[in-house]
């Protein structure tokens, strides 16, 4: 009789295979399912945030685990779990100790990229960092089921807990990781695009708690969209009923929120330097309605005047430097403003074990959660470079956390 499996992992990206590394190093006997193939990414290179005194002290940077934690939270708007923001920044030098030992080639010297709140950024070869996770998988012989897509975890029994897949085949483990990435939060929110309803959907009949579901950062939808946002010394932005309701000069992040949370379409108006195939403002008004136009031209009759002024008339005023042209109706240019979902920062709630919790606060022993579905981590807003360190992290905490049975 086969001994059975102490840990199913669903999700065979970073966190998932950190997680099977470091369990089975314990002794626990390890089992991957993944809906593709393990390991798959299409950037060639990945930004990696850690300090690390050992390169930075011979690049001449002062640097701390409490001062990235600081960084990090705030960055978040403060949304973030401390507890789960503490261990990310107290354990990325760890993390970096832990790769140079399965083989990962780090660069000599950290850099700092934008967002990156500071000089501690490794940039990692992807090749080498999967090669390097492949290799130490082969070596502990550690089980892994690719093209096997799981669609419901199903409630504990007998203090295991069941995974299904697509096709229907049910199989029972002591306990199981969820450790699939961002992709899982879009389909709860966008609903199944596959064979049937979304996995995390599972959860929520057992009650599981999730965390920041509405911290989701945007972008635009297209090049030429993004396009039209580049300057905003150039343009303003109005709402469906032809208003404008934010400085265009704001963040990005607090930009992108407000154009998804106003009343759509949004329009982005551009008096100067606009694309060869725009549409003009006149044409695009002419199919709209006559209330829409007899907004807009109020909104730039206003503009306009806060142009003279130097002063805009919203109470969050744009900065008055970028106040250089009026809006000509008839030579200014247009285009709806569209956005996609660009990360899902918000997912399941764990203990400090790592289990899965409920909205009462009851843990789901045996189920633990890690990876791109981990709610609390990066608040509002993630680090370039923080979402891999994330996974990392996490995946091999929660991979130190399955009990070892006798």
């Amino acid at each position: 009789m086969n001994k059975m499996i102490d840990l199913a992992i669903i999700g065979g990206g970073i966190a998932g295979v950190s997680a099977a590394i470091t369990a089975a190093q314990r002794g626990l006997k390890v089992k991957i399912f993944d809906r593709g193939r393990i390991l798959q990414m299409k950037d060639p290179q990945l930004y990696l945030n850690a300090v690390d005194p050992l390169r930075q002290q011979n690049q001449k940077i002062q640097d701390s685990t409490e001062l990235f934690f600081r960084q990090t939270i705030s960055y978040g708007e403060y949304r973030g779990f401390p507890d789960l923001v503490r261990k990310l920044c107290y354990t990325s030098p760890n993390t970096i100790q832990w790769l140079e030992e399965l083989g990962v080639k780090i660069p000599p010297r950290v850099i700092r990229v934008p967002e990156g709140l500071g000089p501690r950024t490794h940039l990692l070869e992807t090749k080498n960092l999967t090669e390097a996770l492949l290799k130490r998988l082969e070596f502990l012989k550690i089980e892994v089921s690719e093209g096997t897509e799981v669609a419901e975890i199903l409630a504990s029994k007998n203090a295991e807990w069941g995974i299904k897949d697509s096709d229907g085949q049910t199989e029972n483990f002591r306990n199981v990781l969820l450790a699939a990435g961002q992709r899982s939060i879009g389909e709860l929110f966008e609903g199944a695009k596959h064979s049937g309803p979304p996995l995390l959907s599972s959860l929520l009949k057992i009650n599981a708690a999730f965390a920041g579901l509405s911290f989701i950062q945007y972008e635009p939808i297209d090049a030429f969209t993004r396009l039209f946002l580049s300057n905003p010394a150039d343009y303003i932005l109005v709402d469906g009923s032809g208003k404008r309701f934010i400085r265009e000069d704001a963040d990005k992040r607090i930009l992108y929120d407000r154009i998804a949370a106003t009343a759509q379409p949004v329009t982005c108006i551009r008096f100067r330097k606009a694309p060869a195939t725009a549409e003009s403002l006149v044409s695009y008004v002419s199919k709209k309605s006559s209330e829409f136009r007899k907004e807009l031209e109020e909104t730039i009759k206003a503009f306009n005047t806060s142009v003279e002024a130097k002063q805009d008339y919203l109470e969050d005023s744009r900065d008055p430097d970028s106040f250089t042209d009026k809006i000509s109706f008839e030579k200014a240019f247009c285009h709806p403003i569209f956005l996609k979902p660009s990360a899902y920062l918000g997912g399941i709630a764990v203990d400090n074990q790592m289990n899965i919790i409920t909205w009462n606060g009851e843990t789901l022993k045996g189920l633990y959660a890690c990876g791109g579905v981990l709610g609390g981590v990066h608040g509002r807003r993630a680090v370039k470079g923080n979402e891999l360190l994330a996974s990392l992290v996490f995946g091999r905490f929660a991979g130190s956390c399955i009990p070892i049975n006798s």
